[in-house]
Order: structure tokens, then sequence, then C-alpha cells
């Protein structure tokens, strides 16, 4: 109500204040007018006494009458034109419409000032000045008259604003009910959320579980679960130097505990088959395929094993950081034989493990893998390694994996909990078997619940 009312007042004031400008500019005008008519009746009046009485024509008054309207109308337009030019732009309909009558009243004006060129001499001075005697006079009165309406329109300004229907307020909302509206959003929240997970449990092709993995025919060698040290140890892992891998970090930790039998199973089959050469791979990124290669091959070091830990991925691997390595010449360049064994190989602080990081990307890593170079630094050196683990690229990013698991004793897939789909071990599957390469087993990582 107090907002309606103050809008009101200060339309109200704002018509006074509209109305006492125009009245401003009207009595500067007046004074001009007085004089104007003054001097024009004053100039009649001594050509009267000096010269005989003239009578004008009816032609000639007619010129007079329709010149006096013309002028009428032009000083009307005159008077309101601050006022016009105040409210209106100079593109405004409005504005154009008053430019369009002043210039027809000035047109008009001049087809009869025109036409007085034919009125003889004496009948044209009594005209102009009875002319100008007249209109002098009219608009003299004309500004007079305007004054006298501002004046009364100032003093009695009311505003264009009227309040119909004046606001009552009430000491309580009917409308919305906050209460019921919290109620109502927590409920529709709760529910959709319940409806969420059932629908991402019923459609979602993630791996959950090992079980699951089994049914799909795939044996699951080991079942790694989350570490809650290996999470904050990734992230401090940049401020650290040296080895800084879990193992070595937190040897009682569950992972570890999970990998230390993994470790004892590989060895008893090592020890049956024969096995020398293990590759570790994985579908995709960020499987946790690295870490377990790593603290795979520390524990079988710290189970008096010479081990040597091989980064195969020619592209984006980085088991060098984890070992607090420097990226310099490496599996990479011995496959090219620009760098001998020795001058890749690196010892590291764990006794028994040595490891060989992936050096420089090639600009050809397929073919890197393909030639022969492979095939002889496996005969050569698992003789004089009890255990060499190639950490592979991923399955599906390239056919690298591929190429090296066909050189390897036993290849493991690391799958990472509610990270993997089964379409991915499909596909994985079906490349596989393109290639003629065997799958032995799973390592189902990153497990969270049971």
């Amino acid at each position: 109500q107090y907002i309606l009312l103050t809008y009101q007042e200060q339309n109200a004031k704002y018509n006074a204040i509209e109305a006492g400008k125009s009245l401003e500019f009207v009595r500067d005008q007046l004074p001009d007018a007085k004089v104007a008519m003054q001097n024009a009746e004053r100039e009649i009046y001594g050509y009267r006494l000096n010269n005989k009485t003239v009578d004008l024509s009816l032609q000639t008054k007619q010129l007079l009458d329709q010149l006096l309207e013309i002028e009428q109308g032009l000083n009307d337009l005159r008077l309101s034109e601050p006022e016009i030019t105040r409210k209106f732009k100079k593109n405004h309909p409005f504005y154009l419409e008053f430019l369009r009558k002043r210039a027809d009243l000035e047109q008009k004006r001049n087809e009869v000032n025109a036409q007085t060129g034919n009125i003889p001499t004496e009948q044209f001075n009594i005209y102009r000045l009875q002319r100008d005697v007249e209109l002098s006079q009219k608009i003299y009165l004309q500004t007079l008259n305007r004054a006298e309406e501002l004046k009364i329109l100032k003093a009695s300004a009311i505003g264009s604003v009227r309040i119909i229907d004046a606001t009552e307020v009430y000491p309580g909302a009917i409308k919305p009910r906050k209460s019921i509206i919290v109620i109502l959003y927590f409920m529709a929240g709760l529910i959709l959320t319940i409806l969420t997970i059932l629908a991402n449990w019923i459609f979602s092709k993630k791996v959950t579980n090992a079980v699951q993995l089994e049914r799909f025919g795939y044996e699951v060698y080991a079942t790694i679960f989350n570490s809650s040290n290996e999470k904050k140890l990734s992230n401090k892992r940049q401020r650290l130097s040296g080895i800084t891998i879990l193992n070595m970090m937190h040897e009682n930790d569950p992972a570890i505990e999970e990998l230390r039998e993994l470790r004892t199973d590989l060895h008893y089959k090592a020890d049956q088959m024969g096995y020398k050469i293990v590759a570790i791979t994985a579908a995709s990124k960020l499987a946790g395929k690295n870490f377990i290669a790593q603290n795979l091959a520390s524990l079988f070091a710290l189970a008096d094993k010479r081990v040597l830990l091989v980064d195969v991925d020619l592209r984006q691997g980085n088991l060098h950081e984890r070992f607090g390595v420097r990226l310099k010449a490496g599996f990479a360049e011995y496959l090219a034989g620009q760098a001998e064994f020795e001058d890749i190989c690196i010892k590291t602080k764990i006794a028994g493990l040595d490891v060989i990081c992936r050096g420089a990307t090639p600009a050809h890593p397929t073919e890197l893998l393909m030639g022969n170079s492979l095939g002889d630094f496996c005969n050569q050196y698992q003789k004089e390694y009890d255990l060499i683990i190639f950490a592979t690229a991923p399955i599906l990013s390239s056919g690298d994996a591929a190429i090296v698991m066909k050189k390897t004793d036993i290849n493991l897939m690391v799958v990472r909990h509610n990270y993997n789909d089964v379409d991915q071990l499909d596909l994985v599957e079906q490349k596989l078997l393109r290639a003629e390469v065997k799958l032995n087993g799973i390592i189902y990582n990153d497990v969270t619940e049971v």
C-alpha cells in the first residue's frame, strides 16, 4: 500500500514539474509578444496619420484571414514544441507528426505570401500593417491565455495514476505451504534416488563381482580389495622421491596381502609349468594394471627371486614414475637397436628387482614389437631372471598388447570393480581370439565390497 501511494504522489509531482517548465517557457515569450504587438500598433497608427485611409478589397481580407489562421496554428506549435521534445525522441511518431504539421503550415503561409504580390501598393501597405497588428495581438493573447492555463494546471496538477483497489496484507500466506512443499520434494527426491539406483542395478553392465566373471568363463586368479593407503599415496606421490609403490610404503595393507596370495599361486604354477614370463594387461586405462605389476614384481623380489619388470606400453607407459626414475633410453630404444640392455636396465633399491622403462615414444611402436628383437629379448633374459613381468598397453587401445602376449607364458588381465563392463570383456575376447592369444586369468581389482 505504501509503495502505491508513493508512486501516485511521485506521478502527481512529475506532472506539476512538467507544467511548471512549460509555464516558464511561455512566460519568457510574453514580453517579446507584447513588444511586437505594441510596435505593430504604433506603426499602423503612424501610417494612417500620414496617409489617406484605404479600404481592403474582399480578396485581400480573405488572404489576411488565411494568413492569421496559419500564423495562429504555427504559434500553437511553437508553444507546444518544448513539451513535445521533452517527452518524445525525434524518431517517435508523435514528433514526426508535429514536424509534418509545421511543414504544412509553413508551406501554406508561403503560398499566401506569394499571392500578396498582386495586391496594389497602397492596399499592400495597409494589408501588411494590419496583418502585423492582428497577428501580434492574436499571438500575444494566445500566449497570455496559454500562460494562464499552465498556471492553473500547475496549481491543480494531479497524477495520471489511480489506485483502483488497495492491497490487503494477511498475517499468514495462503500459498505456498512451505512445510508441505518441503515434505513432497523430499519424498520425490527419495523415490527418484531409489528408482535411479534400481535402474542402474538392473541395466548396468559394469562388472560388480567375481562370480559374474566366472559365469563368463574367466578364471579369477585374485581379488584385490580397494586400498585407502594407495589413494593417499597417489595424492602425494608427486611430492615424494624414490620408490613410491604401496608394498614398500604399507606392507601390511589388505591389497598387498591379496597380492601375496597371487604371488604364491603364480610361484607354484611357474614351478609346475615352467612359466618364466608373465604379461599383466587390461582392457582399458585406469584399471590398475601398473599397480598390480609393480607390487607383484616387488613381492617376488622380496621372496629372493631375480625379477625383471618391463614397461612395454611404448605409447603411454609410466612405470618409471613409481620407482623415481627419469624417463630416458628404454625398451623402445632397445627394440630399435639404439641401446644395449645394460643401458636401459635399472637396478632398483629393492634387492633382486630390475626395471626397464618404456623410453621415448617411437613413431611406430607396433612395428617395433613385431620385429625379432622382442622374441630375442625373451629368449635371452628369461635365462638370467627367475621371472620377467611385462606391463603391456591396454588391449582395446591398440594391437600392441596382443603382440607381446604371444611371447609370454601366462597372460593375466586386470579388471576393475564397477569400472570395466562386460561389453569390453567381449571385445577383448574377440580381439585375442583373432590374434590366437590365450588369456589365462583375471585379476579382479579395486573391490569395495565382498
